[in-house]
């Protein structure tokens, strides 16, 4: 029980440590799409070497295509939002509170999916002890945010990055959603690995098509690749994801 309930810290941490390399990705090809391109391809690419070697096709049946709710095909939508945000408020807020805000946003996102049963999610009804949990969440949240803060120049600063803040609560509110409609495509698929795929294979088409379409300088990557030998790490965030 107690290595169960050590998997989301690891999670969580892979998180942080997937955003800052995203976004250290992002600032030196001058683009945070590309990053997160980048992310998506290399994870896409791992996945389906998985799940090649488990034996099972990627492909998908044009009757499972049709005879299931459209949005079980939008994880990797949601992902890439999510991800993008991500990268885009590390530069504003840093990596604590660019852990923590969206950490915030799933555990509340998720409560309302497990109290309504959205998209198809196993119901699990709100409780005391859950909401003990959701407000020392809440209060490690605003430690982590600053809003305890005296009103100085510090605090000015804090409420000047409430959009960010509030930003990065809606890419943890994705982040559940896409969650929990992965699920969904994993029971429908009888295989968590293979919906994981379909989610970075669909996200990574995804961007590829925005890189393509924005003026977004491709060649940039190869300011990364060339120190490729001392910065090898900047190219594992979509590893450390799929984890």
């Amino acid at each position: 029980m107690l290595l169960l309930a050590l998997i989301p810290v690891f999670m969580g941490s892979g998180l942080a440590i997937q955003t800052a390399i995203n976004s250290r990705l992002g600032s030196v090809s001058s683009s945070s799409f590309l990053a997160s391109m980048v992310s998506f391809v290399v994870g896409a690419i791992f996945l389906n070497i998985l799940l090649i070697l488990t034996g099972t096709s990627p492909l998908v049946s044009t009757t499972t295509i049709t005879s299931n709710p459209w949005w079980i095909w939008l994880g990797g939508v949601l992902g890439v939002i999510g991800l993008t945000t991500n990268i885009l408020l590390f530069p504003k807020l840093g990596s604590v509170q660019t852990a923590v805000l969206p950490i915030f946003g799933q555990i509340v996102m998720g409560q309302i999916i497990d109290q309504f049963g959205l998209f198809k999610s196993p119901i699990s009804k709100f409780t005391i002890i859950k909401l003990v949990g959701l407000v020392l969440v809440a209060g490690g949240m605003l430690l982590a945010t600053g809003a305890f803060m005296p009103k100085d120049k510090m605090a000015k600063k804090q409420h000047h990055l409430l959009p960010y803040q509030l930003l990065g609560i809606f890419a943890g509110v994705l982040m559940a959603t896409q969650t929990a409609i992965n699920g969904h495509l994993g029971v429908i698929l009888k295989s968590s690995l293979h919906a994981a795929m379909i989610s970075f294979t669909v996200g990574a088409l995804l961007l590829i098509i925005i890189v393509l379409i924005l003026p977004v300088q491709i060649s940039n990557l190869k300011l990364a690749y060339q120190n490729f030998s001392k910065q090898w790490w900047l190219w594992i965030g979509g590893f450390l994801v799929t984890n």
